[in-house]
């Protein structure tokens, strides 16, 4: 990566491997880091397994701070230490951190029965690390990864140029509307839309690093509740700095291959069907009420298929549903997406309130009064 801070962490990541593989010394005393040195120890710990102390005191929001040059003194160590403080930490912590990781709320009754490998690994995690510093390891994470590709070459020149503005069709942009119940759309979905964009631009190289989770492992190891987290990926690129020019340039890309790949798909295919939604990484087409499951089927897989042949960096997903409107417990409208062809027998729903308490809820509420 083109990047005089990725150098930088290789150093400290080549001086970490090289005392865990040569040195018989159990702790590693480093004096006098600075903060940003400070915050690429910190992943590390959690990526090598090892235990971070601060031998100077230090508030917890120091080590994010971009002009913060305090002088600190820290030791790192091969075996979990007995921490009096780790005795103040509280289940809600680490259930603070379960939402920010996987978006998923749990109650106290639910985290005394839940079983998902999720919570295992996060429980694994505090106990080796505590909530507290895990918590200080996600804000080094996040503001680490935003320096990172900041100070990329390729997103300096991108950032540089002016603003591609797409000609956007006019579009209402109402999929999930009463209105709409029964009636069957295709959809045209971009896959993780930031990270591909950075692909596209070449700040992040698409071969070397394929998936979000194939770069976000260079730094946290195989961590899959970490590697695996769209909450985290969204967190980390919707506040990179001149973010909107990204949003801008994945509209303009959208936009294009609207104009261009699906349309010419839907004439060859001989599909009337009306442009329902065109935001920044999806297409939504309204089916007409006529068409049959097998040339639904067939469509999503032509759709699909010249993509990848004519976006193969920049990839999308083809999906056929037919909505379902519902009143979860008779008070909230929401939407059902009942998938059509491979995805049979699937749903997801949207529009639930309050999505990470009541998503699983909702849907076992759904299943029990609705036949898919």
């Amino acid at each position: 990566m083109d990047s005089p801070i990725f150098v930088q962490w290789q150093q400290w990541e080549n001086r970490i491997q090289e005392w865990l593989s040569q040195s018989t010394e159990d702790t590693l005393d480093l004096a006098n880091t600075t903060s940003f040195e400070r915050m690429i120890l910190s992943i590390l710990s959690v990526k090598y397994k090892i235990v971070y102390q601060n031998l100077n005191q230090e508030s917890s929001s120091t080590v994010t701070k971009k002009h913060s040059e305090r002088l600190f003194s820290v030791r790192l160590s091969r075996n979990k230490l007995f921490d009096l403080e780790r005795r103040k930490e509280r289940d809600r912590d680490k259930l603070i951190l379960f939402v920010q990781l996987t978006s998923r709320y749990l109650t106290s009754e639910q985290m005394n029965s839940e079983t998902s490998p999720e919570w295992q690994e996060l429980n694994e995690l505090c106990d080796w690390h505590g909530s507290v510093f895990l918590q200080r390891f996600r804000n080094c994470l996040l503001q680490f990864l935003r320096e990172l590709i900041f100070a990329n070459s390729a997103y300096q020149e991108f950032i540089s140029q002016p603003v591609k503005v797409p000609v956007v069709p006019e579009v209402i942009n109402q999929i999930y509307e009463v209105r709409n119940d029964g009636k069957v759309f295709l959809s045209v979905d971009m896959k993780s839309a930031n990270f591909s964009m950075l692909q596209y631009i070449h700040t992040i190289d698409a071969q070397m690093y394929p998936t979000w989770a194939d770069f976000l492992s260079v730094f946290v190891g195989a961590r899959p509740i970490i590697t695996n987290s769209r909450k985290l990926r969204m967190d980390c690129f919707g506040d990179l700095p001149e973010r909107h020019k990204l949003h801008a340039l994945y509209l303009y890309y959208t936009t294009n291959i609207y104009q261009t790949t699906l349309r010419r798909c839907l004439a060859e295919k001989n599909v009337d069907a009306e442009c329902a939604a065109l935001t920044g990484d999806e297409v939504v087409f309204h089916l007409d009420d006529s068409i049959d499951t097998d040339r639904i089927c067939d469509l999503v897989q032509y759709v699909q298929s010249s993509l990848d042949k004519e976006s193969p960096l920049v990839r999308f997903v083809v999906q056929a549903y037919r909505i379902r409107a519902f009143n979860w417990q008779q008070e909230h409208l929401c939407f059902a997406r009942l998938f059509i062809g491979d995805n049979d027998n699937k749903f997801d729903l949207k529009c639930v309130p309050h999505r990470d308490r009541n998503y699983d809820q909702a849907c076992h509420d759904f299943l029990e009064t609705h036949i898919l």
